[in-house]
C-alpha cells in the first residue's frame, strides 16, 4: 500500500488512473495527422470538444488549444481517469452534460447534421459487479434523457447495429467497425437526399430573390438537380453558373486547367526525391483548391511516416493558367523547449529527461521517448505537452501536473519460512525539487530485520549518471543444514545443525549508468562489518561458525531486465552480473573474489496462456572468501525440495525450467499454475564439483495475482540419482510444501 503526503496530510487518489497512456496515445495520433494547429477551425476539417466542467457541471466547448488535451478531456471518464486541468476548470467527459452535442452542430451554422449514436443499451444486473460497472450505469441513466433531445436536431441518424455490446468493452474492435461502415453506407441516400432539398431550396430561394413573385414557390427539377450534384462532386469546374429564365433552367461551367507541374522548395535533400513522387499522381488533376489540398496534404504526409510532426507548408503559390504550383516547406526546427505547472521541481529535472533541444528537427519518437522519461520519474500526476506557434519555428511547451513527493509504502510477506514480515519506507521522492530521493526504511520480522537510510539521483545534470549512496544495518537469522543418518539407502533427509546469525552494519557508494544494449552498469565502493555468530546447534560436536572482520570492497556490475509485468511475466528477460573483490589495500580485514550472474527469459505463445520460463544461476568465491558471503540455496523460489538455505557454499549452480499456464477459471484474481523443473547444488571449493553430486527437485506452484501481491502455493520434492556397488537407484527426499504471500521492500 502506496501513501502520497502533502506535508502532513494525505493525499486521496482522485481517480484509478492519471490516464497517462491516453494521454500519450492521442498526443501520439495527433502528431502523425498531417494538418495541426492551435485554433481548430483551422485543422483539415474544423472541429469542436465537448467537455463537461466538474466544479459546475457547466458544458465547455473546447474550440482551440492543445488538440491532444481537448480529446482528452472529452474522453475523461470520471473516477476511471484523473480531470484535465484548464485554467480554473477540472474537464471531465461531455458526455456528463450532453452526450451528442447536435445543437451544438447546429447552433454552428450547419446546414445538414448527422448523428451517429453509438450509446449502449442499460447493463443486466449480472453485468453491474463492481463499483465502477455500477458508476457506468448511473451515468447511461442521466445521459439517456440528453440523448433523446438531442438527436432531435440531426437531419439524419445513424444508429449502427451494436446490439447489446457495452461502451466500456474493446473486444471485436474489428466487427464493431466493420458494422459501423456497413450502417453509413445504408443511410447515404437519406444523407443525400437531404443534400438535395437543402440544394434545391437554396436555388428556389436564390431564383424566387433575383425574379421576384412570378417564380414564387417553383421546384427545381430533377435533372438541373443531378446536373449540379455532379458538377460540384466533380471539382473540375472554376465556376458553376445556374440561370432561370421564364421558368426554364439552365447549368453551365466553366472548365478548369490541369496541373502541370509542382515545385516544392526548403525539404532536405534526403527527403525532396520521396516528396516529388509522392506529388506526381497529382498532376493532370483540376487546378483547384481540393487538389491544392490534396497536394500539400501528401507533402505532408512523407514528413509524417518519417516522424517528423511539425513540418508544414509555409507558403502556396498557384499559376492557374500555367497550370504550376510552387510550395515552401518548413521542416519544423524546436525554437525553444519549455516548462509549465512546476511549482516545486527544478525545469532542469524536466528538460535532461527531454531529448529534444533548440535547434533540433522535432521528431515524433524523441518526443515520446521524452513523455515516458519524464512519467518514470513519478513526480507528476500528469505530463502532456504542446507545440506553440512563433514567427518561425515553434515552441514545445512541456506542462506538468506535480504530485506531492511524500510517499508512505507499507506492505507485508508471509511465507512458511520467515512468517510474517512487515516493511515500511517513508520517502521524499523529490528532495529539494532535484528529482532525486531521499528514503528510510524498514524490513523484516522476528528472524531477520533491515533498516536503511538511502539518498540517490536519476542523472547528474544533463548526463545519464546516477549516484545512490546507502547506509544500513541488515540481521539475518537462518539455519544450516546437514544429513539426517540412519535412513533407508533410497531416502534422504537434511536436519537443522545450526541457528547462526549473519549481521551487516554497511555503507555504500555507487554509480549508475545506462548503456544501451549493455543495461545499466554500476560501480561500488563499499564499507562493511560483518559478524557470523552460532547461537544453537543441534549437538555439542557441531562446529560453530563465528566470524568477525571488516570488509572493504568495490564491484561492478550490469543489470537488464525487459519483463513486461511483476508479477508473473509474459515476455522479456532479466540478466544481472556481478564482480565483487576485497582488497587489504583498501583497508578491508578479508581478501576475497565474488561472482555471482543470474539469467531468466520468458517466452510465451500468440495468446500468451502459456509460458516457458529458462532460467541459470552461477556463483563462485575464491577460497578466502568468509561464510558472510556464502551462496545460499533452497526455498520455493530457487529449489523445489529444499527449504531455505538447505545449502551453502562458495560455488553455486542452478537452472531450471518452468512451464506456466494462465487459468481459464479465476480464484477471485488472474490465477497460474505453473510446473517447474530444477537442477543445482552449492560447493565449498572448485574441486569438490561433480556433475554425480547435482541435486535435482520437481514441483507445483498455483499463483494468484492479488492487489497485495503474488500469493504463491506450492509443493515440491528433491531427488538424487546415486550409483553404488555398480547399480543406480534414486534417493528421494522428503516433500516439501511451501506458501508466500505479499512483497517486500
Amino acid at each position: 500500500m502506496t501513501i502520497l503526503f502533502d506535508g502532513l496530510r494525505p493525499v486521496i487518489p482522485q481517480s484509478v488512473s492519471n490516464g497517462q497512456r491516453l494521454t500519450n496515445l492521442l498526443n501520439d495520433l495527433v502528431l502523425r495527422a498531417p494538418y495541426h494547429s492551435p485554433h481548430f477551425d483551422e485543422l483539415g476539417i474544423p472541429f469542436r470538444a465537448v467537455a463537461t466542467d466538474l466544479y459546475s457541471g457547466a458544458r465547455v466547448v473546447l474550440s482551440s488549444g492543445s488538440l491532444a488535451e481537448a480529446l482528452r478531456a472529452s474522453a475523461t471518464i470520471p473516477v476511471l481517469y484523473s480531470p484535465v486541468t484548464r485554467d480554473s476548470l477540472a474537464l471531465v467527459d461531455g458526455g456528463m452534460n450532453t452526450n451528442i452535442p447536435a445543437d451544438l452542430a447546429r447552433a454552428w451554422g450547419c446546414d445538414l447534421v448527422i448523428a451517429v449514436n453509438t450509446t449502449s443499451p442499460p447493463r443486466h444486473p449480472s453485468q453491474i459487479t463492481n463499483p465502477l460497472e455500477t458508476l457506468d450505469q448511473v451515468l447511461n441513466i442521466l445521459m439517456e434523457k440528453s440523448n433523446a433531445e438531442q438527436l432531435r436536431y440531426a437531419d439524419v441518424v445513424i444508429t449502427p447495429g451494436i446490439g447489446g455490446h457495452l461502451a466500456t468493452d474493446f473486444d471485436n474492435a474489428d466487427s464493431l467497425i466493420h458494422r459501423g461502415y456497413r450502417d453509413a453506407a445504408a443511410a447515404v441516400p437519406a444523407i443525400r437526399a437531404v443534400q438535395r432539398r437543402l440544394l434545391a431550396r437554396a436555388l428556389e430561394d436564390e431564383a424566387h430573390r433575383t425574379n421576384g413573385d412570378t417564380l414564387f414557390g417553383a421546384r427545381v427539377p430533377d435533372r438541373v438537380l443531378d446536373t449540379l450534384a455532379r458538377l460540384l462532386h466533380s471539382s473540375n469546374s472554376r465556376s458553376i453558373d445556374v440561370s432561370v429564365t421564364g421558368g426554364s433552367w439552365s447549368v453551365s461551367a466553366d472548365v478548369l486547367p490541369r496541373l502541370r507541374a509542382i515545385r516544392v522548395s526548403g525539404a532536405s535533400t534526403e527527403i525532396r526525391p520521396s516528396i516529388l513522387q509522392e506529388v506526381d499522381v497529382c498532376l493532370q488533376r483540376p487546378v483547384c483548391a481540393e487538389t491544392i489540398r490534396l497536394v500539400c496534404a501528401r507533402v505532408l504526409d512523407v514528413y509524417r511516416d518519417r516522424g517528423y510532426a511539425l513540418a508544414k507548408i509555409d507558403s502556396v503559390a498557384v499559376d492557374s493558367l500555367a497550370g504550376e504550383v510552387d510550395l515552401v516547406v518548413r521542416e519544423g526546427r524546436v525554437g525553444a523547449v519549455t516548462v509549465e505547472g512546476n511549482s516545486r521541481t527544478d525545469p532542469v529535472v524536466i528538460l535532461r529527461e527531454f531529448p529534444l533541444r533548440q535547434g533540433q528537427l522535432f521528431r515524433t519518437e524523441d518526443a515520446r521517448i521524452g513523455m515516458d522519461n519524464i512519467t518514470s520519474l513519478n513526480l507528476f500526476h500528469q505530463v502532456s505537452f504542446s507545440v506553440e506557434e512563433a514567427l518561425r519555428d515553434p515552441t514545445v511547451s512541456i506542462r506538468v501536473e506535480e504530485r506531492p513527493s511524500q510517499v508512505l509504502r507499507i506492505s507485508a510477506l508471509v511465507d512458511d519460512e520467515r512468517n510474517a514480515q512487515a516493511a515500511v519506507e517513508l520517502r521524499d521522492a523529490n528532495f529539494f525539487g532535484t528529482g532525486s530521493e531521499l528514503a528510510g526504511s524498514f524490513f523484516g520480522g522476528f528472524r531477520n530485520r533491515r533498516y536503511a537510510l538511502r539518498y540517490n539521483t536519476n542523472r547528474v545534470w544533463y548526463t545519464n549518471l546516477g549516484l545512490t549512496s546507502e547506509l544500513y544495518y541488515d540481521i539475518r537469522d537462518f539455519n544450516t543444514y546437514r544429513e539426517s543418518p540412519g535412513l533407508p539407502f533410497n531416502r534422504f533427509a537434511r536436519e537443522v545443525a545450526t541457528q547462526s546469525r549473519r549481521i551487516l552494519l554497511g555503507a555504500q557508494m555507487s554509480a549508475g549508468l545506462y548503456a544501451g544494449r549493455f543495461g545499466y552498469l554500476t560501480g561500488a565502493l563499499t564499507l562493511e562489518h560483518q559478524e557470523l555468530n552460532t547461537f544453537a546447534t543441534a549437538e555439542p560436536d557441531v562446529t560453530r561458525l563465528d566470524e568477525r572482520q571488516r570488509v572493504v570492497s568495490f564491484s561492478l556490475g550490469t543489470t537488464i531486465d525487459t519483463q513486461d509485468r511483476f508479477p508473473y511475466p509474459r515476455k522479456g528477460m532479466y540478466l544481472l552480473f556481478t564482480y565483487l573483490s576485497a582488497q587489504t589495500a583498501l583497508g578491508s580485514e578479508a581478501a576475497f573474489t565474488r561472482i555471482r550472474t543470474q539469467y531468466d527469459v520468458y517466452l510465451s505463445t500468440p495468446g500468451q496462456q502459456w509460458t516457458v520460463h529458462p532460467r541459470v544461476l552461477f556463483g563462485y568465491g575464491d577460497r578466502t572468501m568468509p561464510r558472510t558471503e556464502d551462496f545460499r540455496l533452497g526455498g520455493l523460489a530457487t529449489f523445489f525440495g529444499m527449504r531455505e538455505n538447505e545449502f551453502t557454499g562458495q560455488q553455486v549452480f542452478v537452472g531450471s525450467v518452468e512451464l506456466r499456464a494462465l487459468l481459464p477459471v479465476k480464484f477471485l484474481f488472474d490465477s497460474y499454475l505453473s510446473i517447474r523443473y530444477d537442477l543445482g547444488r552449492t560447493w565449498d571449493i572448485p574441486e569438490q564439483i561433480k556433475f554425480a553430486d547435482l541435486r535435482h527437485g520437481a514441483g507445483i506452484v498455483i499463483g494468484l495475482d492479488t492487489p497485495i501481491g503474488p500469493a504463491d502455493f506450492g509443493i515440491g520434492k528433491s531427488f538424487l540419482f546415486v550409483r553404488s556397488g555398480g547399480k543406480s537407484f534414486t534417493q528421494w527426499g522428503p516433500t516439501s510444501l511451501y506458501f508466500s504471500v505479499g512483497v517486500g521492500l
